[in-house]
């Protein structure tokens, strides 16, 4: 599964045998010294598309003139947009998820606690629902298992 995504074929780009990025969307351009950073070039770009973001009309910049202009994606883009799902971390506090609220008061009253000298508690303010451990929501045969080992 991992291989198929599309992060891994940039990463892995013609350095793992047999994975590499699309070539009619992507050109590989430049690897920093260490392979730490990789770019790639976008192909196959519609003319509509670049005439779209070359336009003054389409940047949405913090003051007219301004030299810092976030810009925004082509409306050929939307579609795809539409499907994407932002990355989360699982400990992502801005969420306001209602667990995350009794999880940090229950840190900072551990806080206390230990300043005060006195035991913490150990116990986690999470729900019984949360408290479920992890289960695959289908059913992996061997060859699967042994092609993501």
């Amino acid at each position: 599964m991992m291989r198929e995504s599309f992060l891994f074929k940039l990463h892995s780009h013609k350095i793992q045998p047999g994975v590499q990025a699309d070539p009619n969307r992507f050109r590989h351009a430049y690897d920093s010294p260490n392979g730490k950073c990789r770019v790639f070039k976008i192909q196959s770009v519609s003319k509509e598309s670049k005439a779209w973001v070359a336009d003054p009309k389409n940047r949405v910049c913090d003051a007219p003139g301004s030299w810092y202009c976030s810009g925004q994606y082509p409306p050929a883009l939307q579609k795809v947009l539409e499907e994407k799902k932002d990355f989360e971390q699982l400990e992502d506090f801005n969420k306001g998820d209602k667990g995350d609220s009794e999880y940090q008061a229950l840190y900072h009253e551990n806080l206390k606690k230990k300043g005060q000298g006195k035991p913490i508690s150990t116990g986690t303010a999470r729900s019984e629902e949360q408290k479920k451990p992890w289960k695959l929501d289908r059913d992996i045969n061997e060859d699967e298992i042994k092609k993501i080992n």
